[in-house]
């Protein structure tokens, strides 16, 4: 794990008992949230530290980062999906 992120940036952790479909459509969801124009994307912001919305500064370009605050709270999920999504994306939270 840790050369992955060294050399990466990242790691896939893969399990057998999760189909492929599970972790595509993960993909898929997340590639339409960082799709989304960046004056929707800065919406989603935290008083705490590591949470809300970093994107592309000068000394680092090609970085972006978003987080939902207490994702296991599924309230907190929709809210956060109906801020990205104000025209509803059931499909993602």
């Amino acid at each position: 794990v840790t050369r992955a992120f060294e050399e990466y940036g990242c790691f896939i952790a893969v399990h057998d008992k999760y189909p492929s479909e599970v972790s595509d459509s993960i993909f898929s969801e997340l590639q339409d949230l960082f799709n989304l124009p960046l004056e929707i994307k800065v919406q989603n912001t935290s008083q705490t530290p590591l949470f809300g919305y970093y994107g592309p500064n000068p000394y680092l370009p090609l970085y972006e980062s978003t987080s939902i605050e207490d994702a296991i709270n599924l309230e907190a999920v929709q809210k956060f999906t109906n801020q990205m999504w104000p025209s509803k994306n059931n499909h993602f939270w």
